[in-house]
């Protein structure tokens, strides 16, 4: 999933790392938390220089896959140039962040004129596509909490934006790899804060909004499957910043999804949840400006 990885506490100048990964995938290198390298790897085993040029002391290394998960897998098959030490304490709050492209950081690397006649507007790849950058990852490492990103680009609550029922989150939240059906994740630890920022692609264009029934019902199920593996985790209920009433045009859609997801806010609650609330995260306009939050 974004942002998975690992945290190494070794002594040494240099540590190098053994990986496996299907694809050619973008990772992130903190040294003694501050953030160092980029790197890419290639697919199949390599082995990657994760810092070099150390003073010849304790260190802690942390690296973060930044590419997404849907598009394959990545193994840690171990370590060289260094003598590893007990493991460092991670943090003892966690964040989990259920979502979409936004949540992934779809993007956030690239710069777009939104000016078509330049021929120059960025197109999706590995390299503009940030988890470290991303909102989750940012407020995580603000409150010094520790974070899950369990997020697919495209996918939704009740549809993909291809418009199929398969490509729901529901289908792969218990997952502990995004691409695979097995192994299923344990949930042994529970989150302090779980944010739930689905719905855009439920209402992409150019078949109509989803049915409410349809959407209510898929996203019922979700919480409810939260629920059950954190009964005392704080969920927040999100609108995405992607969101616009002014597109895809004639549904509203920013509107239509405030209203559903406070809906079942205050279903929620009034069936005797008391940790959960609902959150709109501003609308991010084409040029780049904020618009108003709602809580």
């Amino acid at each position: 999933w974004s942002y998975s990885g690992f945290a190494v506490h070794f002594r040494g100048t240099a540590l190098r790392a053994t990986l496996t990964n299907t694809m050619a995938f973008y990772f992130v290198v903190l040294l003694d938390g501050q953030l160092i390298r980029r790197f890419e790897t290639q697919p199949g085993t390599g082995s990657y220089t994760l810092a070099s040029g150390l003073p010849d002391a304790e260190h802690v290394l942390e690296v973060h896959r930044d590419t997404e998960g849907q598009y394959g897998t990545s193994t840690l098959l171990g370590f060289s140039g260094g003598m590893i030490l007990p493991p460092p304490l991670g943090p003892e709050r966690l964040i989990e962040i259920i979502g979409d492209s936004v949540s992934c950081g779809y993007g956030n690397l690239a710069v777009e004129h939104h000016q078509p006649e330049l021929h120059d507007g960025c197109r999706y790849s590995f390299l503009t596509e940030s988890a470290f950058a991303s909102y989750g990852a940012i407020a995580a490492r603000s409150l010094g909490a520790d974070l899950s990103i369990v997020a697919t680009s495209g996918w939704g609550v009740s549809r993909g934006k291809d418009h199929t029922r398969q490509k729901t989150i529901s289908r792969v939240y218990e997952r502990a790899l995004a691409d695979q059906p097995r192994p299923a994740w344990e949930f042994r630890r529970e989150p302090a804060l779980v944010v739930v920022n689905l719905g855009a692609n439920d209402v992409t264009p150019p078949a109509p909004d989803p049915g409410e029934a349809q959407f209510l019902s898929s996203y019922r199920r979700l919480l409810q499957t939260v629920r059950s593996h954190y009964p005392h985790a704080w969920i927040i209920c999100a609108v995405s910043s992607s969101l616009s009433d002014d597109y895809p045009p004639d549904i509203h859609a920013r509107s239509l999804i405030r209203g559903w997801t406070l809906g079942l806010v205050r279903e929620r609650a009034a069936q005797g949840d008391q940790r959960i609330s609902h959150l709109e995260f501003p609308y991010a306009d084409v040029s780049g400006q904020l618009g108003s939050a709602r809580s």
